[in-house]
């Protein structure tokens, strides 16, 4: 009888993908998803389980192209566990992502469209009452005499792919993940 590690799951996204691209040593293009999907734990249960989930070239690609946040989506892939020492504690940390080789999107193109809308526009108001909110705070206090920005939370992931293999074991480092 033989086992193997395969997993299907359907839930929402959680957050939009962060989407990665680079090149290996041997000069080839690859490009990297991560995202974190919203699992309902079934029967009459409100609770859900975030899973981070890692989609690779034209499937990290596609779950950019035609989702958003609060997308319904199934998706089957391997579970893989790793760990990593934490450079800030010195304690080891311990991870489980799936790594996604298929993807089914369960909602209609209008629905995502709606959602996109929605998004941007929840974006758009969040970003005017972070900036009203940081005037505030400068014009407030006397000892802020000059205006602050706000520290972006871009990159900071390490790609670094070895290996004509898509998936390196060592190729992010989950606590370098801005989410």
């Amino acid at each position: 009888m033989s086992v193997e590690n395969q997993v299907t799951l359907i839930g929402h996204i959680s957050k939009k993908i962060m989407v990665k691209s680079g090149t290996t040593a041997q000069q080839k293009q690859y490009t990297v998803g991560m995202f974190i999907l919203a699992v309902s734990r079934g029967g009459n249960s409100d609770k859900a389980d975030f899973i981070k989930c890692e989609a690779w070239n034209n499937i990290a690609d596609n779950i950019r192209k035609y989702t958003a946040k609060g997308s319904l989506i199934a998706v089957s892939g391997e579970v893989q566990t790793s760990h990593f020492t934490d450079q800030e504690t010195g304690r080891e940390v311990y991870e489980t992502v799936i790594n996604v080789n298929s993807v089914k999107f369960l909602e209609n193109k209008n629905t995502t469209a709606e959602r996109r809308a929605k998004n941007q526009a929840n974006a758009n108001v969040e970003s005017n009452q972070s900036t009203y909110g940081s005037q505030n705070n400068q014009f407030g206090s006397s000892q802020n005499t000059a205006p602050q920005t706000a520290p972006t939370t871009n990159g900071g992931s390490t790609f670094a792919p070895t290996g004509d293999s898509q998936r390196n074991d060592n190729l992010l480092n989950p606590a370098e993940v801005p989410f």
